[in-house]
């Protein structure tokens, strides 16, 4: 589900009357239409509703679908939320369609006939503020975010509600809990992000007329991962499990033996034709107890049962043989870890995915990430990403200015960032887009490209899901920096190119723009975990995953997602297809354990076993 800025939305708006002529108050008409029906489903025979609107357009749209209900036969009350002359224009022409439905304006005043009404009323409409608010509420606005909080009735929010910001799903001082969001046109960011998705309630995106042609002028680069979006490939009948690849493992210690088998069992369980775990020799016993459909091999360890440096020849020779390498789970932490870590990192030529101790292992030497010629995959929580040097609650976080939603459209291929399916338009600088150089061939890994063990040949064509290009961009990548140790080039820096991020201001509670901007600025793929998670890449494109919620917070469940990503890249799904399937996946299973166990027993083994049935209900969409 493609997401739009504030001022993306307010472009649409611009075309749609100017340029297609569609009159404002047609639009603004058409949304109280859509208000109004979803008030009319809450509202009983004999029932009523208040409408507390602003005095712009948002305000427009509440007044309007006052006057439907009035239409309807549906008393209504609506009061203005700031000063009643400052009314907008076309807000005007829906305070003539109420009056002449025998509706008024009033003031919006504490008082006890106020307090009395909202006791019994059935529907309050939620019209103060819309997209573009954008500072922390205030007075009577605040005030009247606190009377609808604290009323019995549905309350119905006219496009966002009053107090989320419309980008970042930060809240302004205080946000109306609606049950209801009716929103035009197209979703926004603070429906889904954290903390602006728990003020959304049942969000609905209503048609109002908007050409489709208006719409698709704004390139997004922001997507809500919806039911429709994810699908798994159908196998083909002549196939083995080697063809669904070799996931590989690193994990556990001494103390904890848990995480490397739950991370394999969930591997196991999402495909992965051959899962090998190389774990500590001290707890390799109690791995092979654990493990049947497994396999676990003993790497060299110290005496606090922890992977030594000398394994690292042991684990490049599996790394090399497999299709993605996991590290991390349970893993523990040391000097010798970091090294041992940063060193596989810096060689490998495979996808590595760094989960949990994997993670603390480069928290001080973020910058290997730019040296990796692989695709990388971040997994962590918000405290792991706040030790990498990930800054959701601060300031001047360091990236580019995207407020326009236009996040590096202006980067070339040349300087590391590649646009969506563009590998096979540009060429580079040191060599062709066919992957010739002047004077010899490189050649890529056909995995990354190629899934040749599914029938569906056209799956990922039309899915909003970005293919092969983050593949594109680490095949780029590995080719320039080859390029430039064969050729002794210098002064490529870690994203491919020159060009220097510039200092922006992050909003304190901006997840999205922090995940968006570390994963350009390391160039891999960041899966911030939390209530919503979000995938960045980093060509600025970022998916907030709709699934999942407090049943799943639980130790293991980060193990059993990092499992299941391991196990869709190693079957040579594209990669960031492959992530964001495995996170909407596992959110799924979660939700379904939690219909079935209720949100307090539900455990990381539980998430595992429900994963046929998941997957299943993935297949039937």
């Amino acid at each position: 589900m493609k997401l739009v800025t504030a001022e993306q939305m307010r472009e649409i708006d611009r075309v749609a009357i100017e340029e297609f002529g569609i009159p404002s108050t047609t639009l603004m008409s058409n949304a109280a239409g859509h208000i109004a029906k979803a008030a009319l489903e809450y509202i009983p025979p004999g029932g009523n509703a208040v409408a507390f609107c602003g005095t712009g357009k948002n305000g427009g749209d509440g007044i309007g679908a006052a006057a439907y209900l009035l239409e309807k036969g549906v008393p209504v009350r609506v009061f203005i939320v700031g000063d009643m002359d400052s009314i907008s224009e076309d807000s005007r022409e829906m305070e003539k369609r109420l009056i002449d439905r025998g509706g008024s304006l009033e003031p919006f005043i504490l008082s006890y006939d106020l307090d009395n009404h909202l006791a019994s009323c059935n529907v309050i409409i939620d019209a103060i503020f819309g997209t573009g608010l954008n500072s922390d509420l205030q007075g009577d606005a605040l005030t009247a975010v606190s009377v609808m909080n604290s009323t019995h009735a549905t309350v119905i929010s006219a496009d966002i509600s009053s107090g989320v910001h419309t980008d970042t799903g930060a809240i302004l001082g205080d946000a109306v809990k609606a049950d209801v969001t009716v929103t035009f046109s197209l979703a926004k960011p603070g429906h889904f992000v954290e903390p602006g998705c728990i003020y959304c309630g049942k969000l609905r995106v209503c048609d109002i007329g908007v050409p489709q042609e208006a719409l698709s002028r704004i390139v997004s680069h922001m997507y809500a991962a919806a039911p429709g979006d994810i699908v798994l490939p159908r196998r083909r009948l002549d196939t083995h499990k080697g063809d669904y690849g070799r996931a590989l493992i690193i994990a556990g210690c001494k103390g904890y033996t848990g995480a490397p088998a739950l991370a394999a069992r969930a591997a196991s369980k999402m495909g992965a034709g051959l899962v090998s775990v190389g774990v500590p020799k001290s707890i390799y016993d109690i791995l092979a107890i654990k493990l049947d459909e497994e396999m676990p091999f003993p790497l060299p360890d110290d005496n606090n049962g922890r992977l030594v440096g000398n394994a690292a020849s042991e684990i490049l020779r599996r790394v090399r043989a497999s299709e993605v390498c996991l590290i991390g789970p349970g893993l523990g932490t040391s000097d010798d870890l970091s090294e041992l870590v940063q060193s596989i990192v810096r060689i490998s030529n495979t996808p590595i995915i760094l989960d949990a101790d994997g993670l603390n292992a480069i928290a001080g030497n973020t910058d290997i990430l730019s040296q990796a010629t692989c695709p990388l995959v971040l997994t962590p929580h918000d405290g792991e990403f706040e030790r990498l040097g990930g800054n959701i609650k601060g300031t001047g976080l360091i990236g580019y200015n995207y407020s326009d939603g236009s996040f590096l459209d202006d980067i070339s291929a040349d300087e590391g960032i590649l646009e969506k399916n563009s590998l096979k338009n540009v060429s580079l600088d040191s060599h062709t887009a066919s992957g010739q150089h002047a004077d010899y061939d490189i050649v890529p890994d056909e995995y990354i490209f190629e899934a040749n063990y599914y029938d569906d040949e056209d799956l990922f064509d039309d899915d909003i899901f970005d293919d092969n290009s983050y593949d594109e961009l680490m095949l780029s990548r590995s080719m320039k920096l080859r390029v430039a140790e064969l050729s002794g080039l210098d002064g490529i820096d870690g994203n491919g190119g020159s060009k220097r991020p510039r200092r922006v201001k992050s909003n304190p509670t901006d997840r999205l723009r922090a995940a968006r901007e570390f994963a350009s600025k390391h160039g891999c793929i960041l899966v911030l975990k939390g209530h919503r998670t979000i995938i960045a890449l980093p060509n600025g494109v970022a998916y907030v995953n709709t699934t999942g919620g407090p049943a799943m917070a639980k130790g293991g469940s980060g193990d059993v997602l990092a499992g299941m990503i391991a196990a869709l890249i190693a079957q040579k799904m594209p990669i960031v297809h492959a992530v964001a399937s495995a996170v909407y996946i596992h959110g799924l299973a979660g939700d379904m354990c939690s219909a079935k166990f209720g949100e307090y027993s539900v455990s990381a083994s539980d998430i595992i076993n429900m994963l046929p049935r998941a997957i299943h209900e993935i297949e039937k969409a």
